[in-house]
């Protein structure tokens, strides 16, 4: 078809399932621009693709707009026959906060990441930026079955929406809730999640704080009757009694609590050299 209407692509683009190629970085689900570079070229593959930018004060024209304090931001139109989308998109780091004089790998992984987001105005992946797990029951075709990475997959049975019950929605047990925070906890630790330049400039003492199991389930208690956990912290600099090598003591409680007292009860406590907290 040479020109497709923005229906007729969106209801083509819109029900592939990309979930097989999708990756999460910092908690957000993304589609690599060369898998959604691929099922673009599969369908459309004449589309064309134009950056935006600024001229700057010595005339050369960038693929970037600069706003006062050095931010940026990326734009692209992408035009398939008639249908033209435009989708733009701030330089930011992997905590998805605007980057103050970003170097060109940074405006080159925005650039990839504006493109992919203006493929998505075309309906590819577009679930994944509404949060939702797959493309509506509306947007699979029940007669054709859908292509993700080449394959060719049947798409999901249709179910018939349950009725309304008077039956309770199963509570999720404690033991569930603190599977699920302990394993986001250790996503985002290995997402490999550094300070960023502002704050290594700040940071005096580094060190690792376990939390036990019972700790957690606390807290899943308090997350399961509609309550915010709040923890509260106490530092105060100390002095190994054998080395005398100085370090940080700290102390964290679930529950608000007075803590005017903890410094004295500490000190009384024995010390050890070895294995310094902080």
């Amino acid at each position: 078809m040479a020109n497709p209407t923005a229906k007729q692509i969106w209801d083509k683009l819109s029900k592939i399932n990309v979930n097989e190629l999708t990756e999460e970085k910092g908690g957000l689900t993304y589609l690599s621009w060369g898998h959604a570079w691929s099922f673009m070229m599969e369908n459309y593959p004449n589309l064309t693709v134009k950056w935006h930018g600024m001229t700057d004060d010595v005339g050369v024209t960038r693929d970037i707009t600069t706003y006062q304090g050095g931010t940026a931001s990326v734009s692209c139109t992408v035009t398939i026959g008639t249908v033209v989308r435009e989708m733009w998109l701030p330089v930011m780091d992997y905590k998805n906060r605007a980057v103050a004089n970003p170097d060109s790998r940074a405006i080159s992984d925005s650039k990839q990441r504006c493109l992919v987001k203006c493929f998505a105005a075309f309906g590819l992946a577009h679930y994944l930026y509404c949060g939702l797990a797959i493309p509506s029951e509306a947007q699979v075709s029940p007669s054709k079955p859908t292509k993700a990475n080449g394959v060719s997959k049947k798409p999901p049975k249709k179910t018939t929406p349950a009725r309304a019950s008077s039956k309770k929605k199963t509570e999720v047990s404690v033991d569930e809730l603190v599977v699920k925070l302990t394993t986001d906890v250790t996503k985002l630790y290995k997402s490999g999640w550094v300070p960023d330049d502002t704050l290594k400039d700040d940071i005096r003492f580094t060190g690792e704080i376990e939390f036990p199991k019972e700790f957690l389930r606390s807290m899943a208690e308090q997350v399961k009757r509609g309550i915010t956990p709040t923890c509260k912290v106490a530092s105060w600099p100390r002095e190994a009694r054998q080395t005398s090598e100085p370090y940080q003591f700290m102390r964290l409680e679930l529950k608000p609590s007075d803590l005017s007292g903890v410094a004295e009860e500490i000190e009384e406590e024995e010390e050890s050299d070895d294995g310094l907290p902080f």
